[in-house]
């Protein structure tokens, strides 16, 4: 009977030790979880600055060199073109991040 009382004991202070993990690791969750949260909308808070950034870029680019330059409507066209790529290369960056 006392080796028993003594597993029982030894079961009980193990149960008591699991809780106290448990709860601890459950609030390194829940800090993990807000830290997490945080980044996500650091991370989106960032894009759209990229994005705001990126767009102003190419527009006063473009409007420069579209306006700056002297040329023909082929040769225009063809500068849009590459302009309307550099674009989408920047987007697919964007949306890599």
């Amino acid at each position: 009977m006392d080796q028993l009382d003594a597993t029982i004991e030894v079961l009980k202070k193990k149960i008591y030790q699991l809780k106290e993990q448990y709860v601890a690791q459950k609030i390194i969750i829940a800090k993990l979880e807000e830290e997490n949260k945080g980044l996500h909308d650091r991370l989106d808070l960032e894009k759209a600055r990229c994005e705001k950034v990126l767009e102003q870029h190419v527009q006063g680019q473009l409007s420069s060199q579209l306006f700056d330059k002297e040329g023909d409507k082929a040769d225009l066209n063809k500068r849009i073109a590459q302009y309307l790529t550099k674009v989408d290369q920047c987007i697919a960056f964007v949306e890599g991040l």
